[in-house]
C-alpha cells in the first residue's frame, strides 16, 4: 500500500470514502471522483469493517468483463433498495 491510500479510508455503511482523501500536487484534497480503482480497492481491503460478502464480491468483480460486472451491479443495487424499502416499510 503506498502513502497515498494511507490517507483516506472506506466508510461501508455510507457507501464513500471519506476522511483524508489523497492530495493533488498543490496539497489540494481530490474529490472523490477523482480516486482510482486501485486506490478505493485498496482502502476497502485494508478496512477491517468491510463485510466479508464486498471482498468476495470485489474478488468476483476482477474477474467479469467490466461493463457486464457493473450492469449487474447496478441491478443487484436496485434490487437492495427495493428489498430495504419493502422491509422498512418505506414508500408502501
Amino acid at each position: 500500500m503506498n502513502d497515498s491510500t494511507k490517507r483516506f479510508t472506506f466508510n461501508e455503511g455510507h457507501n464513500r470514502l471519506i476522511k483524508g482523501k489523497p492530495e493533488d500536487d498543490m496539497g489540494r484534497m481530490l474529490p472523490e471522483s477523482e480516486l482510482g480503482y486501485q486506490e478505493v480497492r485498496a482502502a476497502i481491503l485494508s478496512d477491517p469493517s468491510a463485510s466479508f460478502w464486498l471482498r468476495e464480491a470485489m474478488a468476483a468483480l476482477e474477474k467479469r468483463d467490466p461493463l457486464d460486472a457493473l450492469k449487474d451491479a447496478e441491478t443487484l443495487a436496485l434490487l437492495a433498495q427495493l428489498r430495504a424499502k419493502k422491509i422498512l416499510g418505506v414508500g408502501a
